[in-house]
């Protein structure tokens, strides 16, 4: 007996010297910085990035854009006949001709009547090589203006909409991401933790099995049990041996996977039991009211309605009779000089219209508009379901995360109990007191009760931070 103490008393020291030397992981620190480090986190980050980009880019478009535009060289060669004064006869010669042109172009969006206002300025020459001339033509100022009779500020108004809705979203659905990425991260720290007490209760239970062992070799020495008895008891030392191995090498390959998901360094880790509170019962009126407030579900439903109705809009009016206005007022001039192109320009205007009406299309037009009601139908009754299944998860958790809670304190307070009756067993044992099977049994329902212990703890964890992502609280 004191030869084991000794060996208990080394092995704790050797445990305790290789414990200095590891990094203990808390789920505290996951939960502050470490999960913004998985891969899920930053692609989130970039997602939220490219939403401000989206935005940003929508008011750009409200903005005139000026451009600049030049093209140097526009080489051609054609066969053109001259005509001799003298003789009247025709000659044909080769004519290289470039032509290089210039300009400035202003383009202003109209939002209110969703057309576009355009202002040119543009300057061109033309080189003939052949007859050594030039000529210029200038563009001093053209002004025009694009409209479509129907579509183009309704258009304008759902376009503005659904940004709108999608910016003010980016928020929620940043949280809602990363709140879902610290419940991954508590599901595999608690599964961790599970195979890492696993694997300290199997070495546990392997001193046990020693010490039952040592005890059962001097009660035979002794005659006070057969052969066959203490065969059993060197069958279940082996088997506790068994069980060590196995739980050393589930413990790491749940190890790898939390360090995989969290990008974090590639070491043995110690893990510990959480030690901040969460809350022991939550109110499933208090949580719907934070899911109304918060979810980003309630504004994606919004974003999703606008796109149905807007689809159903273009294909009401863009299959039936509608009109282009195109307007332009403008100032030319053409010389073979470049002075006498800006000198005295003369006024040209236009004014068209464009008329498209359908005739035939063989009722592709009502296919179009009875696939859009259908579509804006078949929408709003997946969000109403969608929403039916939010609210019916949410309570499902809340219920569960509670009786989960209720029944925490019962179920350590067993455990408690039944490591307890095993240690005792253990001592009766060393007494003549009880047999192996006596032990076997309380061991038995020490498995049981870690296995509960375990599977509540993990529950409530799990749980809580399902809650979390759905209503988005802190």
């Amino acid at each position: 007996m004191k030869k084991y103490l000794v060996l208990l008393i080394l092995s704790i020291n050797v445990f305790a010297c290789y414990s200095q030397k590891t990094d203990t992981l808390k789920l505290e620190h996951i939960l502050k910085f470490y999960y913004l480090q998985s891969n899920e986190a930053q692609k989130a980050g970039i997602s939220k990035e490219i939403g401000k980009i989206d935005w940003e880019n929508f008011n750009l478009s409200k903005l005139p854009v000026i451009s600049f535009n030049i093209s140097p060289i526009n080489f051609s060669k054609s066969i053109v006949s001259l005509q001799d004064p003298i003789s009247g006869n025709y000659n044909y010669t080769s004519n290289y001709v470039n032509n290089s042109s210039t300009g400035i172009n202003i383009e202003i969006p109209v939002n209110y009547t969703g057309g576009k206002l355009n202002l040119n300025s543009n300057l061109n020459m033309m080189r003939e090589f052949s007859l050594n001339k030039n000529s210029f033509r200038a563009n001093l100022l053209e002004i025009s203006y694009s409209q479509f009779l129907f579509g183009g500020r309704k258009n304008y108004e759902f376009e503005k909409k659904i940004s709108e809705l999608s910016f003010k979203n980016l928020d929620n659905k940043t949280k809602q991401k990363h709140l879902e990425i610290q419940r991954q991260s508590v599901e595999l720290y608690l599964d961790l933790l599970s195979k890492d007490i696993e694997l300290k209760n199997s070495q546990k239970n392997k001193l046990y099995s020693d010490t039952v062992l040592h005890l059962s070799t001097i009660r035979y020495t002794n005659g006070e049990i057969t052969e066959t008895e203490l065969t059993q008891v060197e069958v279940q030392q082996q088997q506790q041996l068994l069980m060590v191995e196995y739980s050393t090498i589930t413990r790491s390959k749940s190890l790898r996977k939390l360090i995989t998901f969290l990008n974090l360094e590639q070491k043995e880790y110690i893990v510990v039991i959480p030690q901040f509170q969460i809350e022991n019962n939550i109110d499933f009126n208090d949580a719907l009211i934070a899911l109304n407030r918060n979810n980003p579900f309630f504004l994606e439903k919004e974003i999703r309605n606008t796109e149905a109705e807007q689809r159903l809009y273009n294909a009401n009016t863009k299959q039936i009779f509608n009109l282009e206005i195109n307007m332009s007022y403008g100032l030319n001039q053409y010389g073979e000089f470049l002075y006498k192109a800006y000198s005295n320009p003369s006024l040209q205007q236009a004014f068209t219209i464009g008329i498209t009406i359908p005739i035939i299309d063989w009722g592709k037009s009502r296919n179009l508009r009875r696939s859009a009601r259908l579509q804006k139908m078949l929408t709003k009754f997946n969000i109403v379901n969608e929403e039916k299944q939010m609210v019916e998860s949410l309570y499902a958790a809340v219920e569960e995360y509670n009786y989960a809670c209720s029944i925490s304190e019962i179920s350590f307070e067993k455990l408690q109990l039944t490591e307890k009756q095993y240690q005792l067993m253990i001592k009766n044992y060393e007494l003549g007191q009880n047999t192996f099977y006596d032990l076997m049994i309380a061991n038995s329902q020490l498995l049981k009760s870690q296995a509960e212990y375990l599977k509540n703890l993990s529950e409530v964890w799990n749980r809580y931070y399902q809650i979390r992502s759905i209503i988005l609280t802190e």
